[in-house]
């Protein structure tokens, strides 16, 4: 069995869109070598490469839905039901996780279990910062998360 992997996504140049990569840099110091941590900062479509041996894949990126407050933490397993359009269509990269997973099943390349972490964001304009009032949750959210994966790696 394969150790578990953690993928922070996300734009360092697009606000909080590098939330994910700062939650999983954040994890990857709460972890150690108990699992593996990389960061997706570009095309989604390298995730098929970057998970291609992996049994467990957690997935950390910045949504947009409008509905929650930032800083709002969703959940899915997206091989078990697809994420919600509305989150889908708020990406902003070029193909969103929904496609990436549907191409990795074309391909014979996906994960046994998928989950990915989504957190509510507000900001993705063109900056190398997180906006102030996520910034402040990254704590929270980091422990969060740590507590699921731990749940899920039993």
């Amino acid at each position: 069995m394969t150790k578990p992997l953690i993928v922070g996504i996300g734009n360092p140049f697009r606000g909080d869109d590098a939330v994910g990569l700062e939650v999983a840099r954040s994890l990857q110091s709460t972890f150690g070598n108990t699992l593996d941590v990389i960061y997706c900062e570009g095309d989604p479509t390298d995730l098929l490469e970057l998970w291609s041996d992996r049994d467990q894949v957690f997935l950390i990126d910045a949504v947009s839905t409008g509905a929650q407050n930032i800083g709002f933490l969703h959940q899915f397993h997206p091989l078990e039901n697809p994420i919600p359009a509305s989150l889908s269509s708020s990406s902003t990269h070029l193909i969103d996780i929904n496609q990436v997973i549907e191409l990795g099943k074309a391909l014979g390349s996906i994960p046994k279990m998928i989950t990915l972490f989504g957190i509510e964001s507000h900001n993705f304009s063109l900056e190398r910062s997180i906006s102030a009032s996520l910034k402040k949750q990254l704590d929270t959210i980091s422990q969060t998360i740590e507590k699921e994966i731990r749940a899920c790696m039993k």
